[in-house]
């Protein structure tokens, strides 16, 4: 038996009902997201090619420390994996520093997924180490991570220590030094400059290209000065007992 062929205003009307049924659909999932009924998660996109995932913290408790020279400190620190990392990691410093040997227990390791890695670093200051202040900055480095721990050293002065003069700078700009000790200014610039105590106690007065001026330091305490010609030069000495 031959079936008749549907008449096309009756093929309209069923088109017509299923466009509505998709617009119905997607109107209500709307209203469904809106209100919070049904979520939609993204995954997170994986990392570019070459880039490791996560993250590493290299951390320390020691913020400062006084040596003198001749002098053995073991600094202890901490790795820790964040994120996911896992993979090998080395120690090292940014930057030498003048007069001493740093050296790292491990000197690189391997970190699990979020765990941890204790690490110490033995500083030992050579004899002839010079009197200063600075940062010695401990790096964590992965292939394409890495991290710093900051550990303040003060190489400590004793008797007679030299500041030089030199590009519009003192150097060093901080120093700690031992009660009695004589600190020697010594200008290796072409203009005169001067060593001047804010608050007045000690003055080098005008030192030509050249000169030199001591001051001996017989009090504890925390002296900062400048120079009187430019007042951008700054500089600090810390007395401490012996």
């Amino acid at each position: 038996m031959v079936q008749k062929a549907q008449p096309w205003y009756e093929m309209k009307s069923i088109v017509i009902v299923a466009i509505a049924a998709v617009v119905v659909v997607a109107v209500g999932a709307t209203v469904f997201l809106n209100q919070g009924l049904l979520t939609s998660v993204t995954p997170a996109p994986p990392p570019p090619l070459g880039v490791e995932k996560g993250s590493i913290f290299f951390t320390t408790t020691e913020k400062n420390i006084t040596l003198s020279p001749g002098e053995t400190k073991t600094i202890k620190l901490n790795l820790q994996s964040v994120g996911g990392f896992q993979g090998g990691v080395s120690f090292g410093l940014r930057g030498p520093i003048q007069g001493a040997q740093i050296k790292f227990d491990p000197p690189s390791a391997k970190i699990t997924n979020d765990g941890d890695v204790p690490v110490q670093a033995t500083i030992s200051l050579q004899s002839t180490a010079k009197a200063g202040d600075r940062n010695v900055i401990f790096t964590a480095n992965s292939k394409t991570l890495s991290s710093e721990a900051v550990t303040g050293l003060s190489i400590l002065g004793s008797d007679r220590v030299t500041v030089e003069i030199r590009n519009y700078l003192y150097i060093p700009a901080s120093v700690t030094v031992k009660k009695g000790t004589t600190i020697t200014w010594v200008n290796l610039d072409d203009v005169a400059h001067t060593a001047t105590e804010d608050n007045g106690e000690w003055d080098s007065k005008d030192l030509p290209a050249q000169r030199s001026w001591s001051h001996t330091f017989n009090d504890v305490g925390v002296y900062t000065y400048h120079c009187t010609p430019h007042p951008f030069m700054l500089g600090k000495v810390t007395v401490i007992n012996g």
